[in-house]
């Protein structure tokens, strides 16, 4: 695993604790929880890209203790969290674009 995805993973696992508390039961996390979770990275104004990432690792963390019999159900399953570009990132200049295409004419 990169090192970038173990920072994520601290992130995320760190906003899950500082949200829910270290010794709130992880059975007691609603779903209704979970989207209010994911609504504080929304309204901090976390690119979109970002916000999916952390449901993403959060959805993985619970499908764990789902798996191994620590929750009957995953309260992070049905949150959005398929990838997207991060449209706050700058974009390539139009000129390189142009470039690269009349290149593969």
């Amino acid at each position: 695993m990169s090192p970038h995805t173990q920072r994520i993973w601290r992130q995320t696992k760190q906003k899950l604790v500082e949200n829910f508390g270290a010794n709130r039961p992880t059975d007691e996390i609603t779903r209704g929880d979970a989207t209010d979770w994911r609504l504080t990275f929304i309204a901090a104004g976390l690119a979109d890209a970002t916000v999916r990432k952390h449901c993403g690792f959060a959805k993985h963390f619970f499908a764990q203790a789902l798996d191994h019999e620590i929750i009957s159900a995953n309260p992070f399953s049905k949150l959005v969290s398929s990838p997207v570009g991060n449209q706050q990132l700058p974009t390539k200049y139009h000129r390189d674009k142009t470039r690269l295409v009349e290149f593969w004419q």
